[in-house]
């Protein structure tokens, strides 16, 4: 294992260390499923406000689709 290695200096494994100190926190893996569940949506919200013939009621009712989806998670 890369851990158990002594192929690296001392910077290089306390660096490293503390990148996976940061993964494993359960602030970042909480902020990291939320965007892994929200983001979807704002690319389906983003390609569809991207068409050229659009008007105002089909913006607003991609909106409310996108605000519903997000309610839901």
């Amino acid at each position: 294992m890369i851990r158990d290695s002594d192929d690296f200096d001392p910077i290089t494994e306390r660096e490293a260390g503390g990148f996976v100190r940061m993964l494993e926190e359960e602030d970042f893996g909480f902020l990291l499923a939320l965007c892994h569940k929200i983001m979807p949506h704002v690319d389906m919200l983003f390609n569809q406000l991207q068409k050229r013939n659009i008007d105002s009621v089909y913006i607003t009712g991609v909106i409310q689709s996108f605000t519903n989806s997000m309610q839901k998670i």
